[in-house]
């Protein structure tokens, strides 16, 4: 099941089980004409002792990205905001690393999906 743009639905995957960050990948349209906004796509890792599973992120229109250390991090919690009501030109979400501020960016939409 993939869940478009519902944080509570996201909330529901239980994303502070997936702790650990296995891909973070930026890419985005380069023309002589123009570049658009980046994609974010980034996969955290749950390890249980049945099996692994991952939680694939995709965000859409990306921008005001901030990454600081994102090496050897153990205990990732990934949280995603709406913050449509702040009336941010192009940003409807906000999100971000919330135990050690390791990334923060907003984006218009994003895409969510557990992967077994």
């Amino acid at each position: 099941m993939i869940i478009y743009n519902n944080v509570e639905e996201f909330i529901a995957l239980k994303p502070r089980y997936y702790k650990f960050l296995k891909a973070f990948k930026l890419t985005r349209n380069v023309s002589q004409d123009e570049c658009s906004k980046y994609e974010l796509e980034f996969v955290l890792s749950k390890i249980s002792n049945d099996a692994i599973e991952d939680l694939q992120i995709r965000c859409i229109n990306v921008f005001d990205i901030n990454i600081k250390c994102i090496e050897g991090m153990f205990g990732l919690m990934v949280n995603i905001e709406n913050i449509s009501s702040r009336q941010l030109e192009g940003g409807t979400y906000r999100v971000s690393e919330e135990e050690e501020g390791a990334f923060s960016f907003y984006c218009e939409e994003f895409f969510a999906e557990i992967i077994k």
